[in-house]
């Protein structure tokens, strides 16, 4: 909300800009920007931490809403790249940057720039995965969740205080793990990638079902009350499988599309609706979802 009136604008950027669109896709005025690093792969999060909408964005190098440096920020200079975008929360009406680097490196700022008491946090594992966020009341009951490439799960709070170091399973030299966010990013599975299988873990570390092949991508979608979807795709083939809460494929034929999917569900309809492209086409695909007290009772009347 640039003009702090309702409205929405678009902002994004082009491998040499960044870009700030009105609802009509009119440019805002004094915009675009030149990136900083022009033709090299950047992470762009909008963060309102004083809450009055004089956003600052960008990829540590923070900027205001008229794309004016903030002191300090311009950059915050590291010698690694990011597994993800950096993050802003606040708790206890502190404002905290956490940005988690590829080497194992994981950092919190200040407003100011400056790291927190306790930061950063070398975990001396390369991490390739997002940093989780369970947010709390204070700095102690706040979780940070780290998940390395190599299956250590580790727990730490705001004081950069390690709770919790667990290595998830038996390792075997070409296994890897994944932490799939669902679509709100309030819960996680993680998956762990062998060369002909893909194992299902839930936030409490428990084997939720094996697929019988290695994914290459995983979308996770939670709705609650066993209504969990998992959407695997098949990127050399371009075909999508999608599996209920239990492992089960829903459809013996996979769908055919080029890119990640957005999925729908309707718990009234007992329906799914996944959104899809193949070949600049839009394809909308529908399926409803039986109960297993459903499908029991609909396999007697057959």
């Amino acid at each position: 909300d640039y003009y702090q009136n309702n409205k929405t604008q678009y902002l994004f950027t082009t491998d040499q800009q960044v870009h700030l669109l009105d609802y009509y896709g009119h440019e805002i005025i004094r915009y675009p920007h030149p990136l900083p690093q022009p033709g090299h792969p950047l992470h762009l999060r909008v963060v309102d931490y004083n809450r009055n909408k004089n956003y600052p964005q960008g990829n540590i190098y923070l900027k205001d809403k008229h794309y004016q440096s903030l002191p300090t920020w311009n950059p915050k200079a590291l010698k690694h790249s990011f597994a993800e975008a950096p993050v802003h929360i606040r708790v206890q009406k502190k404002d905290y940057f956490l940005a988690l680097q590829t080497n194992g490196t994981l950092q919190a700022w200040n407003r100011k720039g400056q790291s927190y008491s306790g930061f950063p946090v070398v975990l001396k594992e390369p991490v390739q995965n997002p940093l989780w966020i369970r947010k709390g009341k204070t700095t102690d009951d706040t979780v940070l969740m780290v998940l390395t490439d190599k299956g250590k799960y580790i727990h730490l709070n705001l004081a950069g205080h390690i709770q919790e170091s667990t290595q998830l399973g038996c390792l075997e030299d070409t296994s890897r793990f994944m932490v799939c966010s669902s679509q709100t990013g309030h819960t996680y599975v993680i998956l762990r990638k062998d060369m002909d299988k893909t194992t299902v873990i839930d936030m409490d570390k428990n084997v939720l079902f094996v697929l019988p092949h290695p994914a290459q991508r995983l979308q996770y979608y939670d709705f609650g009350n066993n209504n969990q979807f998992y959407v695997v795709s098949n990127t050399a083939q371009k075909l999508v499988y999608i599996y209920d809460y239990t492992g089960t494929l829903l459809d013996d034929l996979p769908w055919h599309n080029e890119h990640g999917v957005s999925l729908l569900f309707s718990e009234v309809d007992k329906k799914i609706q996944i959104y899809g492209s193949s070949n600049h086409v839009l394809s909308k695909y529908e399926r409803y979802i039986l109960t297993p007290c459903e499908s029991s009772i609909a396999e007697e009347l057959l």
